[in-house]
């Protein structure tokens, strides 16, 4: 059964941000125990330890999925990516820094 919604968060080399922000998305969607719901980081080939840090986070949660770019896309491309990988109806996109 595909997710109602899809939260889309692209981000670049902002890896403590992200880190909360995820902490935060996660620890409230899993306490509402629903599939409906799924998250979705788009990661535009960062140079810090974005990758080490989703990839803990999103062991621990099956919403979480996350793609990391080979090269840097520009932010329209990797907006784009997460629209495209999208499971669910409706996509909300978040900043990497939104709590």
């Amino acid at each position: 059964m595909s997710p109602l919604l899809t939260i889309a968060i692209p981000t670049w080399n902002r890896v403590k941000y992200l880190a909360q922000a995820l902490e935060a998305f996660t620890k409230q969607i899993a306490l509402l125990h629903t599939q409906d719901i799924e998250v979705i980081v788009s990661d535009n080939a960062s140079s810090d330890t974005t990758s080490d840090v989703v990839r803990q986070i999103a062991h621990q949660y099956d919403f979480l999925r996350y793609y990391r770019n080979s090269q840097n896309l520009g932010s329209d491309k990797n907006f784009e990516l997460l629209v495209n990988k999208a499971a669910g109806k409706y996509v909300w996109f978040f900043c990497d820094d939104d709590l």
